[in-house]
């Protein structure tokens, strides 16, 4: 008997070629998964009239068919970056800064039709055969979370993200190569609240909601039509250091402050004029609500814990994401 080892496993993403086509020359971006959440939903109908004996159970008939789950890990910027235009819509590349060659800033801006995704799952070691692939193709985004846990001592970056699609099917696989990029940790980040540092983020989590749903109809296939977009948003939690009552205050008042997370990572991604130049994602929030304040003694400090959602804005609407890396495009 062959078992497969379950921190062998691994899940690689591409962009569709169009909705439920893998790309012709699909560029992908291997995810060092923590979970291995995709699965295969299938209907199954049991009809249950009256057929002249006691027997109930007669024969099934196979329902609709889809594919959806959630997958969750740390935070990668290479992989981040197809996640973020899978979930925004739009990404624009540019030089991260003047006269680098390498160092690429992507920025994403809101768009009503995201691309879709082709996803394999590997479960367990690579052996050449498709026996341990899943392959999942035209998979929207539904929720993408970014966490942050600055506080802890061994924090990494995580990001979650559901997604929805087509039912999966074995995909013939290709030699595995294992990334060399590391994941961000958690005390490299920075915050501004309002133009002003803010050192008081001990916890941060950040929810883009897509609206994303599967379309049917009588089209005489068991697999859905296509995915769709519906209205989206940009909501989370944080928890801070309670050094004062002005976030009580902005709660009180329904006042709105602009909100700038600066997330950095650990490796050099280009050296220019002797400066290193790190993998990095900045989110700006431009107006920011907090929905509800709460303190709270964390056992060694008074703490408030908030939830929070984006509004929109006519510069950045619900949030500026900005990503840094080696990556030339998405």
């Amino acid at each position: 008997m062959t078992v497969r080892p379950s921190r062998l496993g691994y899940a690689r993403l591409a962009k569709d070629g169009s909705w439920g086509v893998i790309a012709e020359t699909p560029v992908w971006f291997y995810w060092p998964t923590t979970t291995r959440g995709l699965k295969y939903e299938l209907a199954k109908m049991s009809p249950e009239g009256a057929v002249g004996d006691l027997d109930l159970d007669q024969q099934s008939l196979l329902g609709r068919q889809h594919g959806e789950g959630r997958l969750e890990g740390d935070l990668y910027a290479d992989p981040l970056g197809l996640l973020l235009l899978a979930a925004i819509g739009s990404e624009t590349p540019t030089a991260g800064v003047a006269e680098a060659l390498t160092y690429k800033k992507h920025t994403y801006t809101w768009a009503d039709t995201p691309p879709s995704l082709t996803i394999e799952e590997y479960k367990g070691l690579y052996t050449g055969s498709a026996t341990n692939v899943e392959q999942f193709l035209g998979m929207g985004v539904q929720t993408l979370t970014l966490g942050w846990a600055p506080a802890e001592d061994e924090s990494i970056l995580s990001v979650g993200a559901a997604l929805i699609g087509k039912a999966p099917g074995k995909a013939a696989t290709e030699a595995f190569t294992k990334p060399s990029y590391r994941p961000l940790p958690g005390w490299k980040g920075e915050c501004d609240l309002g133009g002003a540092d803010f050192e008081c983020i001990v916890d941060f989590e950040l929810n883009i909601e897509t609206g994303c749903v599967l379309t049917k109809s009588g089209a005489g296939s068991q697999d859905p039509q296509g995915i769709l977009f519906g209205g989206r948003s940009v909501r989370g939690s944080a928890t801070f250091l309670f050094e004062d009552d002005d976030e009580y205050d902005d709660w009180v008042a329904d006042t709105t402050r602009e909100w700038i997370i600066d997330l950095q990572g650990v490796d050099i991604v280009e050296t220019v004029a002797e400066t290193p130049y790190y993998e990095r994602l900045v989110i700006t929030l431009s107006d920011v609500n907090i929905l509800d304040h709460e303190p709270d003694d964390s056992g060694d400090f008074v703490v408030a814990k908030v939830d929070w959602r984006s509004q929109d804005d006519t510069t950045n609407g619900i949030g500026l994401f900005e990503l840094y890396n080696a990556v030339a495009s998405y």
